[in-house]
């Protein structure tokens, strides 16, 4: 029970890092007027609740949010 417990609040948490990563993302490629270069980015920008919660997707997801942000400060 508790194994399903820590499970539940780590995908919760995860979500909730997709969710903010995204808007921000969203809100700097549209301040920029940059688009999504590849599949993972699309994904990302259009529909990122459909985002699988790996932490190979978690890692390039802070990549990218990293990456737009550079952009932003340059």
């Amino acid at each position: 029970m508790l194994k399903c417990v820590q499970i539940f609040f780590r995908q919760a948490r995860r979500q909730k890092a997709v969710s903010s990563s995204r808007q921000n993302i969203v809100r700097l490629l549209s301040e920029l007027e940059l688009s999504p270069n590849t599949s993972f980015e699309r994904e990302v920008v259009s529909d990122g609740e459909m985002v699988s919660l790996t932490l190979e997707n978690m890692d390039a997801l802070k990549q990218y949010n990293d990456e737009v942000c550079s952009h932003f400060l340059y």
